[in-house]
């Protein structure tokens, strides 16, 4: 659709009046900038390139999100109009390379500035590209249900004179299918610059961190997604009509596999370049299936016990799909846990920061969520009790029992450890004795006097 002759010529003045006050404030700008970079320490100062930084990042982030805006656009009506969208993207790419040319030609006295910016254009550009990929995958799983399955029919009500609700339906998963994948390819295009953009600093804690966060989060999002994942092809295995509890798992289990793929990748690619052992490396990436694991076992065993408690109201198809996904949820976890701890322990000591890390964030964690099960148990057995809450209050109350108990067990035994660690390091880091702060000791006491200790003082070898 071409725009009319007044909608041409209300842009064409928007533009020249925007113009008319950006290029003499900008031009006035530019000229105290070149002016300055006379001086070599006003060139490499820090407040400089914090704000050339911050261009390089607004600009790679913009050209994100004004891709991301094309895509989706054309995707979802071929031959769209993204003459916005690519002008903006053009205008961000121009702004972003001349602000990196200028970084270029005037070194800075720290790197700092360049390692956040590009740390947050990563961390950016990731988010968007699990987004997109498991969008993607959440279109594929519907373009291949819609293909072994026949479409549900819509109701009378929700057809129109003019719209194939059914064919609708398929173009959208195939649309959502196709943005995914390109938003997703160019998201990780944009990492790749913020990667290339701080790739020097290998012993950057800022690198590191962000580095930690996209595994963390990558190895929760798989370990929890894999288990409905199992639980969803059972279904279907045993029932074709069930097919979409086998694909809601699907969009998770592609994010994380990215998230976890890539930042495992990057840890493994700096082990021992990063300013620690590499055996810390080691010890971190064994950490968090370790951690995560534990969480699923709980949340399995409990699972179960729900649905035994559930057993006489809910039918037994109901029965057998709650037993099925917490037995799922507990062998996965213990799957993830039991080698990920002994692994973890074996390559560990008293004096690890990252044991000692750890056991403390298991200990919190457990102590937090056995408070919560305990509050939720005591105000519901106190409800049931008074019959002024909800008639299913007595089995909220009996639900938390087996959650409560095992998050005190996992407590229990992790604050063992911890403490058993702190005394083990502090026996070992006991510092020998000095005689003389031990001869003033006594003297301080009473047990020595002074003149003994004068004369111990000045005799031969003291």
């Amino acid at each position: 659709m071409r725009p009319s002759a007044d909608e041409a010529s209300r842009n064409i003045s928007l533009a020249v009046a925007l113009l008319a006050i950006a290029v003499p404030v900008g031009a006035a700008h530019l000229w105290l900038i070149v002016r300055s970079l006379a001086d070599p320490a006003e060139a490499s100062t820090g407040v400089r390139h914090q704000y050339l930084n911050l261009w390089v990042a607004f600009a790679l982030l913009v050209v994100l999100f004004s891709g991301q805006a094309a895509f989706s656009a054309q995707v979802a009506t071929p031959g769209a109009d993204v003459t916005i969208q690519a002008s903006i993207l053009v205008v961000a790419a121009i702004v972003g390379a001349v602000a990196a040319w200028w970084i270029s030609r005037t070194p800075p006295a720290s790197p700092q500035p360049r390692i956040r910016g590009a740390v947050v254009v990563m961390l950016v550009a990731m988010a968007v590209a699990a987004f997109s990929v498991a969008n993607a995958a959440s279109g594929a799983g519907g373009m291949w249900q819609n293909a072994r399955l026949p479409l549900t029919p819509v109701g009378p009500s929700l057809r129109g004179p003019n719209v194939n609700f059914e064919v609708l339906r398929q173009r959208y998963q195939e649309g959502a299918f196709g943005s995914g994948l390109l938003i997703a390819g160019l998201a990780l295009t944009i990492w790749s610059f913020g990667f290339a953009w701080q790739r020097r600093w290998t012993e950057a804690r800022d690198r590191l961190a962000y580095a930690l966060l996209g595994y963390g989060a990558g190895v929760a999002v798989l370990l929890i997604g894999l288990p409905f994942a199992i639980n969803g092809a059972t279904r279907f295995a045993r029932d074709t009509a069930q097919i979409s509890a086998f694909i809601t798992a699907w969009p998770p289990l592609a994010a994380g596999l990215l998230l976890v793929l890539v930042h495992a990748t990057f840890l493994l690619r700096d082990r021992g370049r990063n300013g620690h052992p590499a055996i810390t490396t080691t010890r971190l990436l064994l950490a968090f299936p370790a951690l995560v694991g534990l969480g699923l076992s709980v949340a399995g065993l409990g699972v179960v016990w729900h649905g035994l408690l559930e057993r006489d109201v809910v039918t037994a198809a109901h029965l057998t799909d709650d037993l099925v996904l917490g037995t799922i949820l507990s062998i996965t976890g213990l799957a993830a846990y039991v080698p990920g701890w002994l692994a973890f322990d074996l390559r560990t000591s008293a004096e690890s920061a990252v044991r000692r890390f750890y056991l403390f964030t298991v200990v919190c964690l457990a102590l937090v969520g056995g408070l919560v099960s305990g509050v939720v148990i005591l105000y519901s057995a106190i409800t049931a009790l008074a019959r002024v809450g909800d008639r299913d209050a007595p089995l909220t109350a009996l639900t938390g029992i087996l959650p409560a108990v095992l998050l005190a067990a996992v407590f229990a035994a992790h604050l063992v450890l911890l403490l058993s660690d702190q005394r083990r390091t502090r026996a070992t880091e006991t510092p020998a004795a000095d005689p003389l702060m031990a001869l003033l000791e006594d003297v301080r006491a009473g047990r020595v006097s002074v003149e003994t200790a004068v004369a111990r003082l000045r005799a031969p070898g003291s």
